[in-house]
């Protein structure tokens, strides 16, 4: 292993709710536990493909918490599914620097018996409570797309394929509960084709 390679636990902050709630909440612990480091940052989710070297789009100034916008969907779909609580924001690709994102920490831990009771997921927050108050930013458009939606809303929305020009390419499937039913709902490691090479072997040329 490599020796600047650290592991460390999941946080365990927000353990006393149920998964089912604010899901990846150990993500917002993030900004508190790493405070104290100078530098940028970024975390990555286990299912995505990274296409491209995105050191200079980390290594950017990030005065907010930087997000995926998920250009894929129509941007009212948080209006047309919110019974469902439906957002377009995802968290798969998240860069920012210094203490920077403290701010959102320390508003959730100031709220979190309500928020908790009100959110599904990480992203739901985001989108409901930072994304309306103008706490966060987005990476541009062909930053990410989804392998089982497509790229950019309504041009783009062919599943499964190969998008060169993106830098990642995700397998987000928490669309499921409200996925129309021509959507495809692959997960990484059930993939078959350029997915799955790109997967499996970094040295292949897609």
């Amino acid at each position: 292993m490599n020796k600047d390679i650290e592991i460390k636990p999941i946080p365990k902050t927000f353990s006393e709710y149920p998964r089912t709630q604010i899901f990846t909440s150990e993500k917002m612990c993030y900004f508190h536990d790493y405070a104290y480091l100078s530098g940028k940052k970024a975390w990555f989710d286990l299912d995505i493909l990274i296409q491209k070297d995105i050191s200079d789009e980390i290594n950017q100034e990030h005065k907010k918490v930087k997000f995926i916008w998920n250009y894929w969907r129509d941007p009212r779909a948080h209006k047309a599914n919110y019974g469902y609580l439906t957002c377009n924001i995802n968290s798969s690709f998240v860069a920012w620097q210094d203490d920077v994102g403290y701010n959102l920490y320390e508003n959730l831990i100031k709220v979190k018996e309500k928020a908790f009771f009100t959110y599904p997921s990480f992203d739901k927050y985001i989108h409901y409570q930072c994304y309306r108050k103008k706490q966060i930013d987005f990476w541009h458009n062909k930053i990410a797309y989804n392998y089982n939606i497509g790229g950019i809303f309504p041009e783009d929305n062919m599943p499964l394929e190969y998008r060169k020009e993106y830098n990642l390419c995700l397998f987000n499937t928490s669309h499921k509960a409200w996925a129309k039913k021509e959507e495809t709902q692959i997960e990484l490691d059930e993939a078959k084709g350029w997915a799955e090479i790109l997967w499996k072997n970094y040295d292949n040329i897609i």
